[in-house]
């Protein structure tokens, strides 16, 4: 099973309101890159956006992430 990358593996998309018109804004936690790396310079997969340096915000004042994924159809993995 892979996630689905439209979604972030959330099910839930956002209108994008919030950020901008950005539906997918980049990764806080690894600044975009997909990958982050420990104190000894060893990288892994950026477990916030599974790899792909973006995200799904979590809640939109505006839609609140009511639109079901187009791509997963709200099942968050794609086959």
């Amino acid at each position: 099973m892979t996630w689905c990358a439209t979604c972030s593996g959330t099910g839930r998309i956002s209108c994008g309101a919030c950020w901008g018109g950005q539906t997918h804004p980049v990764c806080p936690d690894c600044l975009g890159k997909g990958i982050i790396y420990d104190d000894q310079n060893h990288g892994q997969k950026c477990q916030r956006c599974h790899g792909t340096g973006r995200i799904t915000p979590q809640s939109c004042p505006f839609c609140g992430n009511s639109h079901a994924c187009p791509e997963c159809g709200s099942n968050a993995s794609c086959q």
